[in-house]
This record gives C-alpha cells, structure tokens and sequence, in this order.
C-alpha cells in the first residue's frame, strides 16, 4: 500500500495542466501549483482581483513573461488507503502517514 496508486506523492496527485492565453507564448513549466492558482490566475488576466480569502495564488505575472516561478512547497493529502500527507518541495517528497489501512 505504500507504493499503491492511493498515496499522497506528486505521481499520483499531479495534474498535468494545459493552458493557452492570447497573447502568451508557449512553454513548459516545471512550477509547483495548485489547481487553486488556475483561478487565481484566470481572474487576474480577466483584469478582476482575486479575492482575498481565496488559497489560490495567481501566477498571471509568470505566465506572461514565460517565467517559470511557482510556489516553494506543495502540501498534498490522500486518504483512500492510508492516511497520509506529503510536502513536496524541489525533487524531495516527504511523507507521513497517520492511519494504517483497516483492512491489513
């Protein structure tokens, strides 16, 4: 189960993501994000603000000059088999888990 498809680590909680903006050049990204930035980040380039409560942070500034900035960490949780959770910040993954599978 540690190495399942149910664990809390970037192969299994990454979404590839696609996005086209008029006017933007294209490019490849290695940035860590949120699916909660993409919000964010389409409301800035709509010209709206994001809402202060919002999680998402935009990216909008990156997008447009094909930098590739993202955030430091990601904080990602799975709780299908085990109860884990993951930091994931440059190549490293660190994971725990809290609660062992009922089914052992």
């Amino acid at each position: 189960i540690y190495g399942d498809h149910h664990t809390a680590d970037s192969i299994t909680s990454r979404v590839p993501c696609i996005l086209r903006w008029p006017g933007m050049r294209p490019g490849v990204r290695e940035g860590l994000h949120y699916q909660s930035d993409i919000a964010a980040t389409t409301l800035e380039l709509w010209g709206m603000r994001v809402p202060a409560g919002w999680d998402g942070k935009s990216f909008a500034r990156h997008f447009k000059d094909a930098s590739d900035v993202g955030r430091g960490f990601l904080v990602v949780s799975q709780n299908c088999w085990a109860s884990q959770r993951s930091v994931r910040w440059d190549d490293w993954l660190l994971m725990r888990n809290y609660r062992q599978p009922t089914n052992w």
